[in-house]
């Protein structure tokens, strides 16, 4: 009677710990739409200072000519942003 005691207390831990741990993990599945939201979150980040550098250039470059180094770099970021923020 005495050994049932703590084996009962044993056995009864041990299922509260392995229950435990499945809570305590993510799952799969919640890790797939925590990945989803982080690119989604990166990728607006990126157009967002994609657009941000467009409109400084067209801010500081109005009515002036660009030099042709700038020019190129508006060129790149008006077609990085085409391609990859309007979606």
């Amino acid at each position: 009677m005495t050994k049932f005691i703590p084996t009962a207390l044993g056995i009864i831990a041990l299922i509260g710990v392995s229950l435990g741990a499945v809570e305590y993990f993510a799952k799969a599945s919640e890790l797939q739409l925590v990945s989803l939201r982080l690119d989604q979150k990166i990728s607006q980040d990126r157009c967002d200072w994609v657009q941000q550098r467009i409109w400084a250039l067209d801010d500081r470059y109005d009515k002036k000519v660009m030099p042709t180094t700038v020019k190129e770099e508006y060129r790149r970021l008006k077609a990085e942003f085409r391609r990859a923020c309007e979606k």
